[in-house]
């Protein structure tokens, strides 16, 4: 057997694996996920570095006001770690708060927190989707319009990353993060 895929701007908009008594038709959230399942990114185009399922996470699909993972996740070195997940505008219709924890960090656990459209990435989707902190940062993604001071504009069945690291890149420096997600 064989899968079909048809994307455009970097979002799948079709798959269909051939053999499969499943007529062919349009995927996208609600559609299976996974890295080998039909949904499954495309490669980053334009990214200076590559999601690496060994050491980063993906939160697909992300599930509302529950801390994703379960036990916190770390990174220790310059290139940090990347949580990726799907935009996904049926769930989230008024757009996304995305909380980045850190429940044991100290003033010396400061770590940058970047929402990107490339994995291990320190540039923003926009001027609201980075922070550096020891504990807490809320990011406020929405739909459609501009970039403010306060949220970032994202679309529908793209692919971001929730990218962090200690601010001071010092190797063996280890961060820590869990992610909640909530209805706006």
């Amino acid at each position: 057997m064989s899968t079909i895929q048809l994307y455009e701007d970097c979002v799948l908009k079709y798959a269909h694996t051939c053999g499969t008594t499943t007529p062919p038709g349009p995927t996208g959230p609600t559609g299976p996920t996974g890295p080998t399942g039909p949904t499954a990114p495309p490669p980053t185009t334009g990214c200076t570095d590559s999601f690496d399922p060994s050491r980063d996470a993906d939160w697909n699909p992300m599930t509302s006001t529950r801390a994703f993972p379960t036990t916190p996740i770390y990174a220790q070195d310059a290139r940090g770690t990347s949580i990726r997940f799907m935009a996904d505008r049926a769930a989230y219709p008024n757009g996304i708060q995305i909380d980045a924890n850190d429940q044991h960090g100290g003033p010396d656990d400061l770590k940058k927190v970047v929402i990107s459209r490339c994995p291990h990435s320190d540039v923003p989707i926009g001027p609201a989707a980075v922070a550096s902190v020891p504990n807490l940062a809320k990011f406020y993604l929405k739909w459609g319009g501009a970039n403010s001071a306060f949220e970032s504009v994202i679309v529908d069945g793209e692919y971001l990353y929730v990218n962090f690291w200690a601010e001071d890149k010092v190797p063996g420096h280890r961060v820590e993060v869990q992610l909640t997600a909530f209805v706006r």
